[in-house]
């Protein structure tokens, strides 16, 4: 009989044993338990002015290539969770990312910041953590300027730099500051940096994200989310009436009212060099993210031959009406039999 309740007791306690195994596994797959293990709180939807915030930043920067890979997560949700930290995290299952942040960070940040923070946390999805169990300054950094390009984007592209550093060293001085971090990367991970590690780590943050901009601003290195516009096509329509040009502009831009000024030339070859024939130029708003324009040809005397257009926008500052705020410009060639 003994026998018998000490093979019942034991298959009992294995039982126990292989149902916490399975559950624990499966906790490492759901996003919400994960959040909840590291102080994030639950999940609660009472306060849809900070909520509706939130929603607009990711789905702006979701639609980033940039940020987010295009086909990468066919959802993305975020999540304002009940917590007294200023706290962010994601968490992806396949084909889904779930981004939690507390309801008391986002209440205590602009929503240039919040950009910053989401930036930086949809950022590490894409930068893969060599041991999860620690604190890499690379990886935080490496988040950090997925932040800071995101940020960037929002006020309305690389000329607006400056401004976003500004801001981004902000947000860092309040991670250093903080008892509970912006993020919760100080207090979850081993051997815990405290005192002046973190002051020295911030620090470190912050001299990397200046010098990345140096280089932006020096033109050594370049990320399309810093320029705000891309041409993506020059052709001539069928009638070779018109010249168009299709391109894209950041909503950033569209928000702040700016508009844009098309500067378009066209060149024939004449023997070894090219000759200007004609040139199109006109101011307009920016209405929407994807557009194009027509450059009418009537004026210009087009013999058989070869040519080159040559298109230059330039995005203008709603306030000077003058000033660019981001230039692109590109050529296309094409032959007239």
């Amino acid at each position: 009989m003994k026998k018998e309740n000490k093979s019942g007791i034991l298959l009992c306690l294995l039982i126990l044993l292989f149902t916490c195994i399975i559950a624990s596994a499966s906790e490492l797959d759901d996003p919400m338990a994960q959040a909840r293990r590291i102080g994030m709180g639950n999940i609660i939807m009472p306060n849809p002015p900070n909520l509706r915030l939130l929603q607009e930043v990711v789905e702006d920067l979701a639609s980033q290539e940039e940020i987010i890979p295009p086909g990468e997560y066919q959802i993305i949700k975020p999540f304002l969770t009940h917590a007294p930290l200023f706290q962010a995290a994601t968490y992806s299952i396949p084909q889904q990312l779930w981004l939690f942040i507390t309801d008391k960070a986002v209440t205590n940040l602009t929503q240039e910041e919040l950009y910053f923070i989401v930036g930086h946390e949809l950022g590490h999805q894409h930068t893969p953590k060599q041991n999860p169990a620690s604190y890499n300054l690379q990886e935080e950094t490496e988040a950090d300027l997925k932040g800071l390009y995101a940020l960037t984007y929002h006020l309305g592209g690389k000329a607006h730099l400056s401004e976003a550093l500004k801001i981004t060293s902000k947000v860092l001085d309040k991670i250093g500051s903080s008892n509970n971090g912006l993020t919760p990367c100080y207090q979850r991970h081993k051997g815990r940096l405290q005192g002046q590690e973190i002051s020295d780590s911030i620090r470190a943050r912050e001299e990397a994200l200046e010098e990345h901009a140096r280089q932006v601003k020096t033109g050594s290195l370049t990320n399309p989310l810093l320029e705000g516009i891309k041409i993506q096509g020059i052709g001539i329509d069928k009638g070779m009436s018109n010249i168009v040009v299709k391109f894209y502009v950041t909503p950033g831009y569209i928000k702040k009212g700016y508009k844009y000024k098309k500067l378009v030339r066209l060149y024939q070859r004449k023997g070894e060099s090219w000759q200007g024939i004609w040139k199109y130029t006109e101011t307009n708003a920016l209405k929407t993210e994807y557009t194009a324009f027509k450059a009418p040809l009537e004026e210009a005397k087009m013999p058989p031959g070869k040519y080159k257009v040559w298109v230059k926008l330039y995005v203008l500052d709603s306030k000077t009406k003058s000033k660019p705020v981001a230039t692109v410009q590109a050529r296309a060639f094409f032959v007239l039999e």
